[in-house]
């Protein structure tokens, strides 16, 4: 991967906000997170820097502050490398986590894969099509 093809920290960070929920389809706010982050770090955040991370103040260097940037992988679950790391790794991550925002919209219950020939890059674009559907009818 060519180092100027690096998923940008705000995309990163916005992609957990997008894709993790906290209830009901309602997305985390900056203050729901920076509380709980906050709470991790032993340490106030405020508000403003989960903005600036989202913003992309950041994405300039690539990188935010380091202990706040785990904290917040760990508030998603997800790991640290995603937001930290760069590479295919941090792609394959993204791709994971647009296939459980798609799987999400679609209101999918259970999913079962076989088959060689499956593209998993598919996967996304067929979920959102099956939530297009879903809202057409």
């Amino acid at each position: 991967m060519v180092e100027d093809d690096v998923l940008p920290v705000s995309m990163r960070v916005n992609r957990l906000f997008e894709t993790f929920h906290i209830e009901a389809g309602r997305e985390w706010t900056n203050g729901d997170v920076a509380q709980a982050v906050s709470l991790a770090l032993g340490r106030d955040v405020a508000p403003r820097e989960i903005e600036d991370l989202r913003s992309g103040a950041f994405d300039s260097d690539g990188r935010g502050e380091l202990p706040l940037l785990e904290a917040l992988a760990d508030h998603f679950g997800v790991s640290a490398v995603y937001l930290t790391g760069t590479g295919e790794g941090v792609e394959r991550m993204d791709a994971d986590l647009r296939l459980v925002a798609a799987v999400r919209d679609a209101r999918v219950t259970g999913l079962a894969l076989r088959g060689d020939a499956l593209n998993l890059d598919d996967l996304p674009g067929i979920f959102t099509k099956l939530a297009e559907q879903q809202h057409l009818s």
